[in-house]
Parts: structure tokens; sequence; C-alpha cells
């Protein structure tokens, strides 16, 4: 379970990069606006070497509009990198 606690800020203080997995759903995108934000304030207070490496978008349905426009919201989101290798018809 993804959480923005102690540990996970800890973790944030002593790395250089982060790659953020994220499904293609509502309410993850909106978490993952809060660890924009949080890890934005990391580089500001405490590390100032921390950068986004990119954002792995996984379980995407293309055929669905849904899913495209969360791709291209991700895509478009602070000139973030964005990466997806599994989308949902490699599932049986």
């Amino acid at each position: 379970m993804p959480s923005l606690g102690v540990i996970t800020i800890n973790a944030l203080v002593a790395a250089d990069s982060v790659l953020i997995p994220v499904e293609a759903a509502y309410l993850p995108v909106k978490g993952l606006q809060q660890l924009i934000k949080t890890i934005g304030r990391v580089h500001r207070k405490l590390n100032p070497a921390l950068n986004i490496m990119g954002i792995l978008l996984t379980k995407v349905d293309r055929r669905t509009n849904f899913a495209r426009d969360i791709s291209a919201q991700i895509r478009g989101y602070m000139g973030i990198g964005y990466i997806s290798l599994r989308t949902a018809s490699h599932y049986p």
C-alpha cells in the first residue's frame, strides 16, 4: 500500500532519482499528483539532488478513451518522461 509516511520521506531524502509506477485509472493519478508535490517539497528543502526519472504507466487499456486521456495527461505533466511497459491487451 503506497503511503507518504516517514519511511517514504527518508527514502526520498536518500535517493538521487525516482521512477514512479502508476496505474492508468482516476484515483492512482490523483495520488500521483500528491506524490509529485511531496517530491518537489523534498527536493526544495531536504535533497536538491532528487529528480523524477519518469513515470511508469501500468495496466493501460488503449482501447478506452479514459486510458488515452490519462496517458496524454501524464505525458504532458511537468515535462516528465513517460514509459509504458504493460498494457491491458497483454493480459489474458
